[in-house]
């Protein structure tokens, strides 16, 4: 007999930081890894997405979830995740293929590449950007979930009905390299993981990039450098900049947050601008700078405030080469 129960959904900021609510199930939002609050955005989380931390602790879920919050414009671990807890809220196990979505969700929030441009992720991508609402995006995206089971989540094939995303990420390829046109290349030095030394690297950085999987082009890209991007630079809205580098390769960028959240405490100060919240859990200041410092990060990304960036992207790159040449000296 299908289960009658009823899940809503209800979207909060970037980074919200959360007590557990009773009849409420927290997933990638809440700062906390605690019964009724799924998250990994915190220094003590395991090093897992939110889909896996959901599949490895499903006693976290609570009892009696009547809704679900996710953050605004939900990504595609927001999505896996809540689409297993909801399987999990209804039937009290988990689908067949949990631990695989889990993994898969694994390697796409890490940044990991896949050997297949037509995903899972690379499809949720373009159908996201057609959806009008938040919750539209994640009823579309537990379809697209379902309906990708049988074909494999980055097996390069994917169901009939969405044979018409292969033309438009193939398109995409075409959009990412008109970014390129627009973006500069420069070396700059990045620490190397865990020793005092640095090493040179090839820095892409764009502004207002227009290719939906810039990130993963970049990453990927053998034609414009060796062995794809390790340093990106992206400025996706006047208040908005995202610096990363490969998840999984061998720099870091510990360290340079706190320049950045140095420089937006000034520059907060110099507008007058008052932040009536506490400071975020690990950090000295209100809404600051992200920077990696989860296990599931590790320092190789950092994101703008959530309320935006007083910073201009000028003054971002030079910090970053000063940051990286007294570092490097």
């Amino acid at each position: 007999m299908k289960s009658r129960i009823v899940i809503k959904y209800k979207f909060n900021l970037y980074g919200t930081v959360s007590k557990a609510k009773k009849n409420v199930l927290l997933l990638d939002n809440g700062n906390k890894l605690t019964k009724g609050i799924i998250d990994h955005h915190q220094p003590s989380a395991p090093k897992h997405s939110a889909t896996m931390l959901t599949f490895l602790y499903p006693k976290l879920i609570g009892e009696n979830i009547q809704r679900i919050e996710l953050h605004i414009s939900p990504d595609l671990d927001c999505v896996a995740s809540s689409y297993l807890a909801s399987y999990y809220i209804k039937n009290k196990s988990f689908p067949k293929f949990a631990e695989k979505l889990a993994k898969y969700l694994d390697k796409v929030d890490f940044g990991q590449s896949s050997k297949y441009k037509v995903s899972l992720s690379s499809i949720f991508s373009f159908l996201k950007n057609e959806c009008k609402s938040d919750l539209e995006i994640v009823k579309r995206g537990h379809i697209l979930i379902k309906e990708c089971v049988k074909y494999g989540f980055e097996s390069g094939s994917l169901p009939p009905k969405y044979h018409r995303y292969i033309k438009s990420i193939r398109d995409d390829y075409i959009t990412y390299e008109a970014d390129l046109k627009r973006a500069s290349i420069k070396s700059i030095q990045v620490k190397r993981r865990n020793t005092s030394r640095f090493i040179q690297t090839q820095a892409l950085i764009v502004f207002l990039p227009k290719s939906k999987l810039f990130t993963e082009w970049a990453r990927n890209d053998s034609v414009h450098t060796k062995n794809g991007f390790d340093l990106l630079v992206t400025s996706l809205s006047s208040k908005r900049t995202i610096i990363s580098v490969k998840p999984d390769g061998v720099t870091t960028l510990k360290g340079f947050g706190d320049v950045l959240n140095s420089m937006e405490t000034k520059r907060r100060k110099e507008k007058g601008i008052v932040l009536k919240e506490e400071n975020r859990v690990g950090y000295d200041i209100p809404d600051p700078w992200y920077d990696g410092r989860n296990p599931s990060h590790n320092y190789t990304i950092i994101d703008s405030p959530r309320r935006g960036s007083e910073l201009e992207f000028t003054e971002i790159l030079k910090a970053l080469e000063e940051w990286s040449n007294y570092a490097g000296n």
